[in-house]
């Protein structure tokens, strides 16, 4: 019963702490206005694309339909139709399933690192299986409540109680089992979780699943996928059906997902964990001994998880490289022979973790957003001198990938895919970003990694199709592709040329490791043996010395070796020593994926209508809330429509406290370019007033009256990047208009109020670690001005603010310098823009003046739990000091003597999980010192803190 109480309060605590109509709606961003939309529909699925895209439409839904008909058998609850949107025009390689709406959005750019799966195959297996989870929430008591509101129930108990783990973890299954590839095949996805317990250990089971501040922990995708397909393998092919159907149907059981894990294994969640990852243990122990390792000479050295990618000679022997380190962002750095180790350039956003150096040149590709549309954006390819430190960029607004740059400097070769999915390799000049060649792919395979030849007449590339991936040579001269590697279902990545061979890194040992291809003889040697996976390799300017990036539990560092052709070894002497978990799976499912089993359906193309579709009502409510507050019972909807451009919601609630009802509705349209905001509102209003009875005795009087607020905004929502400095702009202009009906007169001296206010926000910060408290550097500026011009008593109100972060002394805290100020004449109808110093309250005020100076801390990161109940990731610590000044009042006037007051405290808060929750709480107390003003006698008070991230 105290578990059941516990986990009543957590859901009840999470969903009134952020339940307000505006904020149930997830949105992931929009299409350009002028993007039209056509749909095809089969029985289970609607793809929603931009016209002109039909060909590939026509392929996903085929795709998705096999993909569907392989997998259903897997799951309990058979999934509904859901609509499959199409975002063609984003150069980001994405996908994701969501609910409330439901939908599955694709973002249709694959990654240069992908896998030897083509990229719809890959999203449909992956995507399809996290319809299915989601689906499997219609059972129990969730469906049972889902009658009473709607789909965001569903979406609710699925984000509280399953973990992250467990929800990727089943996906990369799914995308491993039903193919003959998935990352649960690569060795490189494996090495992260591998390494880490052959060479840490086992990190408990809270720091895995929620994370750490401290160490670097697997993601969910790495943890997920060996924690569900080894429970697979051991108990059976149908061993998570049992939890996910608990968690449906028994969502106040507090631990359902871990009680289906009990009924199925025996073991409580914790013990099931450290078994199986105990197990893998063994397992790869066993393997790293049959593989027996070489261990190379360091060039540099990972104190905390670090890794170093992109590696690239230098003509004077030197090293450029890409580092990223767990507590800092990405940045250029430059290693001479002797392991010393310079910054060179801080890159914005970039695209990739792959350098191209040549000519004394850097090369890389970022992308450049759209300021207004999500949806939209593109990649520029950027290069930096290493002599001169000058930095351009070719092309700002292109669909290129993986830049090459030539030998001579002269020209970059880049992978193009269009707008309709078509895939090229382009040769564009290093001087102006012209187009100077342009090949299309053989059968419009996809194409990841160029690199020229020495002499830059050729170059080799990976091509990926339904076969798996080949390596392939293109002559510039003849424009002739020549596959020197047949396709295959084994990851193959990364190809180059040395002399007379293709060097390219592949998983044939179970370890990727680096095999030279002889161009003439088609003979292929193993020339390293990593430990768990090595990359970026590049040989020295006198073809003596080889380094590459090797994994191990501290990320990638560079180490070097030898490079002589006596220490190859040829493929037929290797020998793969890897777990055949993926194969474990493949053999419980019933039918694999294979690509040339795809329907060839038509599926009749018909116009999409935004306008039609626009009201699309996913959830509902009997219970009213405002302003987090329970108001009381009625009925409550929420419309947001699939292309994420219209949210809207209404309600009719009787209010408990007024004993009446009260009504409210608003839309929001992201559609065009402006985005617009309308609402409205009208309820019954308890007041009083300070009033004189017959004797001239103080009394308060009692009255209520009937309030009706309209309201309309116009605002245009700007983020755009510039190198590693992120910027958000925001004008804008709204209406509002107040009607109060009833009431006494006597008190109520203005029975409407209409009002404009303007409105801007400038805000940018740069890139910063995940562990700042606050940005490293950034500022965040505001404006406004508020009148009534409709309205005999005019007023207005002029208001400002400015918020800074600078560095504080350590790694990751800082300094936050704040200041606003506002500034009435006759706007007590206007909203206070500035509060005061904190620790006041019950401060009346016109004309403000606050500033404010913070400094905030982390003092350690326990990493440490409390039994089930509290996962502790972080303890903070933070210093301020406010001052307020009325500036409208003189100090003779002001009440006890004083027109301005401080304060001044220590907040201590914690970073905190509770039940083993995904969702992160702030708890703290604030103790804060008042100098005493108005209604606020001088002393030292205590606050609680509270706060909760989804």
């Amino acid at each position: 019963m105290k578990r059941l109480l516990v986990a009543s309060l957590l859901i009840i605590l999470v969903f009134f702490t952020h339940h307000s109509a505006h904020s149930q709606y997830y949105l992931s961003g929009q299409e350009p206005a002028s993007v039209r939309w056509n749909q095809l529909n089969s029985e289970n699925f609607k793809v929603i694309y931009p016209r002109g895209y039909d060909s590939v439409a026509q392929h996903v839904m085929n795709v998705m339909e096999y993909s569907r008909s392989l997998m259903l058998k897997t799951h309990e609850v058979e999934p509904k139709k859901i609509a499959v949107i199409l975002h063609n025009s984003t150069t980001i390689s994405n996908a994701q399933v969501a609910w409330a709406p439901r939908r599955m959005e694709y973002y249709t750019i694959p990654d240069q690192n992908t896998y030897s799966q083509p990229w719809f195959e890959q999203l449909a297996l992956h995507e399809f299986t996290h319809t299915q989870q989601l689906s499997d929430m219609n059972q129990g008591i969730t469906r049972f409540l889902g009658k009473f509101f709607g789909e965001q129930v569903a979406a609710g108990i699925f984000g509280l109680y399953l973990p992250y783990w467990f929800i990727e973890g089943e996906a990369v299954c799914s995308e491993t089992a039903f193919s003959k590839a998935g990352r649960g095949r690569d060795p490189v996805f494996e090495a992260e979780l591998r390494s880490q317990i052959l060479e840490q250990g086992t990190q408990s089971l809270e720091k895995a699943d929620l994370g750490s501040y401290k160490d670097y922990t697997p993601d969910q995708y790495h943890l997920g996928y060996f924690l569900v397909a080894q429970a697979k393998a051991k108990y059976g092919a149908d061993f998570w059906k049992k939890p996910l159907k608990n968690v449906a149907k028994y969502p106040l059981a507090v631990v359902p997902f871990a009680q289906g894990i009990k009924t199925n294994s025996g073991l409580k969640k914790k013990t099931f964990y450290n078994n199986t990852l105990n197990d893998l243990k063994m397992i790869w122990d066993g393997q790293l001994k049959l593989t027996k390792p070489t261990k190379y000479e360091p060039v540099t050295s990972n104190e905390t998880y670090t890794t170093y990618s992109g590696n690239r000679f230098t003509g004077d022997g030197k090293i450029i490289s890409l580092k990223e380190n767990f507590h800092d962002i990405g940045r250029l750095v430059q290693i001479d022979t002797a392991g010393n180790e310079v910054e060179i350039f801080t890159p914005g956003f970039y695209q990739s973790d792959k350098l191209s150096v040549s000519g004394g040149w850097v090369c890389w590709a970022e992308y450049k957003f759209d300021a207004r549309w999500s949806y939209r954006n593109f990649t520029k390819i950027r290069l930096l001198n290493l002599k001169t430190g000058e930095t351009k960029s070719l092309v700002k607004k292109a669909r290129y990938f993986a830049p090459a740059i030539a030998p001579a400097a002269d020209k970059v070769a880049v992978v193009e895919v269009d707008e309709k999915g078509r895939n090229f390799l382009v040769i564009i000049s290093a001087e102006n970003g012209q187009i100077l060649q342009k090949f299309q792919s053989p059968d419009n395979d996809f194409i990841a990694h160029p690199a020229w030849s020495e002499k830059g007449d050729r170059i080799v590339m990976e091509l990926l199709n339904g076969h798996g991936k080949a390596l392939s040579i293109l002559s510039l001269e003849s424009g002739h592709f020549q596959q020197i590697l047949p396709y295959q279902f084994t990851h193959i990545q990364n190809p180059g040329f040395w002399k007379n061979y293709v060097l390219f890194e592949a998983a044939y040992s179970g370890v990727m490791n680096l095999y030279a291809l002889d161009i003439e003889t088609k003979s292929i040697y193993r020339t390293t043996n990593s430990a768990y996976s090595m990359s970026d390799y590049s040989i020295s300017p006198d073809g003596n010395t080889l380094i590459f990036s090797n994994y191990s539990s501290k990320g990638k560092s560079i180490v070097k070796t030898r490079w002589d052709k006596k220490d190859w070894i040829p493929i037929s002497e290797v020998e793969n020593h890897g777990y055949p978990l993926a194969d474990l799976l493949s053999k419980q499912v019933k039918k694999p994926f294979v690509s040339e089993n795809i329907p060839q359906e038509k599926y009749e193309a018909r116009k999409y209508n935004k306008l039609a579709n626009a009201i699309n009502i996913h959830s509902w409510s009997l219970i009213g809330t405002d302003n987090y507050a329970l108001v009381g019972p009625g009925i409550n909807l929420l419309s947001q429509n699939v292309l994420s451009n219209i949210t809207a919601s209404v309600g009719a609630n009787y209010n408990l406290n007024t004993e009446s009802m009260q009504y409210s509705a608003r839309i929001d349209y992201l559609g065009w370019y402006p985005a617009f905001s309308f609402y409205g509102d009208y309820r019954k209003v308890l007041d009083y007033a300070a009033s004189h009875n017959q004797w001239g005795i103080n009394d308060t009087v009692f009255f209520n009256y009937y309030e009706t607020n309209l309201g309309a905004s116009v605002y245009l929502p700007l983020v755009y990047r510039s190198g590693h400095w992120s910027h958000r702009v925001q004008p804008q202009v709204s209406f509002s208009y107040q009607q109060a009906d009833g009431g006494l007169d006597e008190y109520m001296s203005q029975r409407n109020f209409k009002s404009l206010a303007y409105t801007l926000e400038y805000a940018a910060q740069t890139k910063s670690p995940r562990q700042n408290v606050y940005p490293r550097w950034g500022y965040n500026l505001q404006a406004g001005f508020f009148d009534s011009p409709f309205d005999s008593q005019t007023g207005h109100m002029k208001a400002a603010g400015l918020v800074v972060y600078t560095p504080g002394f350590f790694r990751h805290d800082g300094f936050r310098w704040m200041g606003h100020y506002q500034d009435k004449e006759n706007g007590r109808r206007f909203s206070n823009y500035v509060s005061p110093a904190r620790g006041y309250s019950y401060v009346t005020y016109g004309d403000l003046l606050t500033l404010r100076a913070d400094y905030k801390v982390p003092l350690f990161y326990p990493d440490a739990r409390i039994g089930s109940l509290f996962y502790f990731k972080r303890i903070k610590m933070a210093l301020f000091y406010d001052r307020s000044w009325k500036t409208e009042v003189n100090v003779e006037t002001a009440l006890f003597g004083k027109s301005n007051y401080w304060s001044s405290g220590i907040d201590l808060t914690t970073d905190v999980h509770l039940l083993r929750s995904k969702f992160l709480f702030e708890l703290g107390i604030r103790t804060i010192y008042v100098n005493g003003a108005t209604n606020n006698p001088q002393g030292i008070y205590w606050e609680f803190l509270y706060s909760v991230g989804l």
